[in-house]
C-alpha cells in the first residue's frame, strides 16, 4: 500500500515537473530566442528531474503551484512587454554591486598584511594622501554640457531624429585636436544597431580654449527591430526598447604641478625634516612628485646637498582613459607590395593627424626587415578583402578560389587552384588541366597536377573572386609626429643660480622602462615617452621614473635659507566615452501613424 502511495506521488511529481519544465522551455524559446527544438527532450528531462527532486516531490501540489507562479511572474517581468522598463534599474543594481568582489578581495589581502607585513599594510591599505589642489577641486577637461534629442518624446522605429551636443572646455588649458564620433549601439539581445547615423557636423576642431564651447550634431534614422532589416526575436513582444547612442571624443591636453622646496645654509637652521608633495592643477591627469626637504649646504655632509624626486603619472578621471604617446612606434605590417611605404605609413597614421603624420612617417620610416610571409586570397578589385589562413608562398602565384560542393549541391569550402591559360576545353585537356565549371556561363582551366589548398570563405561569391597574392611582412620604426613628455624645470630667479636638475646616470634603462631622461634647454629635464603608447584606466597611477636628481650647487652669501620650486608640465591625450539612451516605441504595438 505504501509503495502504491509513493508511486502515486512520483507520478504527480513527474506531471507537475513536466508542467514547470514546459513553462520554462517556452520562456527560453520565446523570450530568450534559444532554439530548443532539436534538444527539447533533453531540456524537459533535465528540468523535470531537477524539479521532481527539489520541488514537486517534497512539497507536493502546493509547492508546484507556487514555483510555477514564481516562474511565470519572474519570466514575464524580465522578458515580457515591459521588460525594458526594468532593464535600467536592474543595470544600476548590477553596476553598484560589481565592485564588491574586488573590495572583498582587497579587505582579505589587507587583513593578511596586518599579520605578515605591517609596513606593506601601511603603504597599500592605509588612507590615501589627500590631494592638494592649486585651484578648483574638480579634474575637469572637455565635458559634455548638453545632450538633446529631437523629438524628445514618442520616438518610434523608422523615425528620423536629430541630436545636438554641446562640449565645453571646463579645464585650465586649451583642448587641441578634438575628435568627436557617435555610433548607434545594438539593441539589447539583438544584432541590430539602434540608430543609423547619416550625417554629422562639427566632428573635428583644432583647438578649444578654456570655457569655450563647441557644438556637435548628428542626424540619423531609428532602426526597426520588429519588422525591419535584422529582425530581432527578442523585440517581438515588446512595447518599446532602449536605443543607445555612444559618443566618443578625444583631445590633447596639458597639465602642471609644483613642488615647493626649501634650502638652508646650515643644519642648525632646520626645524624638522618632512616629505613634501607637489601641488597639482585641476586637470584630467597629473604629474605626482615628492621629496624630502630641506636641502642643506653646510654641517650635514655633501649627501644632504642633493635629493631624488620620484615621478609618477595619474589618471584623475573616474571613467575615462588617458594615453601617453611615445616618440617611436615599432610597427609590423603585412602588405602585398614590400616597397609600398606610403601604404604602411597610412596604416600607422590612421589614429593621428593624418597629413602631418604622413609627412613625418615618410621622412623617418626605417625598415628593419622585409620578407615573404604567406599567401592570402583577396578580392581581385581590392586589397582589403577577407584574410584567409596562410599557405606557403612558393605555391601562391596566380592561384584562384574554386568553390567545392557536397552531394546535395551545397557550397562547402573554397579550394585554391592555379589558373592555366587555355583557349577552350580541348586546349585545357592538352595541358593536363582540369576544367572548372562554376556556373553555366563561366569556366576556367586549373592546374591538375599542382597542390590544392583548402581555404576558408563563408560565401560562394567571395570564393570565386578570391585570388592568391604573396603577402610580405614588414617591420620598421616610425617617429611619431605627436609624442608626449614630462618636462621639469626650476622656478625662482635666485634659485636658478644655485639649484641644478639632472638625470641620475646610475639609472639604466631596461626593457620595462617607459621613459628616458634627457637634459633640455635652460637647465630643464625631459622625461620622454618611448615606444608606442601607455594607456591608463580610470584612477590608475603609473610610476614613471626614479632618477631625477636635484642638487644644491651653491648658496647666496647674504641668506640663511631660500625657497624655490620644481615645476612639471606634461602633455597627454584624453579619451572619453559617454552613452545616452532613448526609448524606441513599437509602431505596430500602438496607434502610431508610422508603418
Amino acid at each position: 500500500m505504501k509503495g502504491t502511495i509513493e508511486a502515486g506521488y512520483i507520478m504527480k511529481a513527474a506531471l507537475c515537473g513536466f508542467l514547470i519544465a514546459f513553462n520554462t522551455v517556452l520562456f527560453m524559446n520565446y523570450f530568450l530566442d534559444i532554439n530548443i527544438v532539436g534538444s527539447s527532450f533533453m531540456w524537459f528531462g533535465l528540468i523535470d528531474a531537477a524539479l521532481i527532486l527539489l520541488v514537486a516531490y517534497p512539497f507536493k501540489e502546493g509547492g508546484t503551484i507556487a514555483i510555477t507562479i514564481i516562474f511565470l511572474v519572474f519570466g514575464y517581468a524580465l522578458y515580457g512587454p515591459y521588460a525594458e522598463e526594468l532593464a535600467g534599474p536592474m543595470k544600476g543594481i548590477k553596476e553598484s554591486m560589481s565592485g564588491m568582489p574586488e573590495l572583498a578581495e582587497k579587505q582579505m589581502h589587507c587583513m593578511m598584511l596586518i599579520f605578515t607585513n605591517p609596513m606593506a599594510y601601511s603603504q597599500e591599505c592605509g588612507p590615501d594622501q589627500e590631494k592638494v589642489v592649486e585651484e578648483q577641486p574638480e579634474d575637469f577637461g572637455l565635458e559634455i554640457r548638453e545632450f538633446e534629442i529631437q523629438p524628445d518624446v514618442e520616438i518610434y522605429a523608422k523615425m528620423p531624429i536629430q541630436i545636438w551636443t554641446v562640449l565645453e572646455n571646463r579645464g585650465d588649458y586649451p583642448a587641441v585636436n578634438v575628435l568627436i564620433n557617435s555610433t548607434g549601439e545594438k539593441y539589447r539581445n539583438c544584432e541590430l544597431e539602434s540608430l543609423n547615423i547619416s550625417r554629422t557636423s562639427g566632428g573635428f576642431i583644432d583647438s578649444l580654449r578654456p570655457y569655450q564651447t563647441h557644438h556637435y550634431s548628428m542626424m540619423g534614422k531609428v532602426s526597426d527591430p520588429w519588422k525591419g532589416e535584422g529582425e530581432c526575436t527578442y523585440a517581438q513582444n515588446k512595447m518599446r526598447l532602449d536605443g543607445t547612442i555612444k559618443t566618443t571624443y578625444s583631445y590633447d591636453y596639458w597639465t602642471e604641478s609644483y613642488l615647493e622646496l626649501e634650502a638652508v645654509k646650515n643644519v642648525d637652521e632646520i626645524k624638522r625634516f618632512e616629505v613634501v608633495s607637489a601641488r597639482e592643477k585641476a586637470a584630467p591627469a597629473n604629474v605626482l612628485m615628492y621629496t624630502f626637504i630641506p636641502l642643506i649646504w653646510e654641517g650635514a655632509g655633501d649627501g644632504y646637498r642633493e635629493a631624488i624626486i620620484p615621478i609618477s603619472f595619474q589618471n584623475e578621471r573616474k571613467k575615462d582613459k588617458i594615453s601617453l604617446r611615445g616618440e617611436t612606434v615599432h610597427y609590423i605590417a603585412y602588405m602585398a607590395d614590400e616597397d609600398e611605404t606610403s601604404s604602411w605609413c597610412k596604416k600607422v597614421c590612421s589614429e593621428l593627424n593624418e597629413l602631418e603624420c604622413m609627412v613625418d612617417c615618410l621622412a623617418s620610416y626605417v625598415k628593419e626587415e622585409s620578407k615573404s610571409h604567406h599567401c592570402e586570397a583577396v578580392y581581385e578589385d581590392s586589397m582589403t578583402g577577407e584574410i584567409l589562413k596562410g599557405v606557403s608562398t612558393d605555391i601562391c602565384g596566380s592561384y584562384k578560389g574554386v568553390p567545392k560542393y557536397n552531394s546535395k549541391g551545397e557550397y562547402t569550402i573554397c579550394t585554391m587552384r592555379e589558373e592555366l591559360e587555355a583557349s577552350d576545353e580541348e586546349d585545357c585537356n592538352d595541358k593536363n588541366g582540369d576544367i572548372i565549371k562554376q556556373d553555366n556561363n563561366y569556366w576556367f582551366c586549373a592546374n591538375a597536377n599542382d597542390k590544392k589548398i583548402d581555404i576558408e570563405f563563408s560565401e560562394e561569391l567571395n570564393c570565386k573572386l578570391a585570388k592568391g597574392v604573396i603577402i610580405h611582412k614588414v617591420e620598421g620604426n616610425y617617429k611619431r609626429a605627436i609624442s608626449d613628455k614630462i618636462s621639469l624645470s626650476i622656478i625662482g630667479d635666485q634659485a636658478k643660480d644655485y639649484i641644478h636638475l639632472s638625470c641620475d646616470e646610475s639609472v639604466e634603462l631596461s626593457e620595462d622602462d617607459i621613459v628616458k631622461c634627457e637634459s633640455g634647454e635652460n637647465g630643464e629635464i625631459n622625461l620622454i615617452w618611448l615606444n608606442n603608447k601607455l594607456t591608463l584606466k580610470n584612477r590608475e597611477k603609473k610610476f614613471v621614473y626614479s632618477g631625477v636628481k636635484i642638487t644644491l650647487t651653491g648658496f647666496p652669501d647674504d641668506a640663511t635659507k631660500f625657497n624655490f620650486g620644481v615645476k612639471s608640465d606634461a602633455t597627454y591625450r584624453v579619451t572619453i566615452t559617454r552613452t545616452n539612451t532613448f526609448k524606441v516605441n513599437n509602431p505596430y504595438y500602438t496607434s502610431s501613424p508610422i508603418n
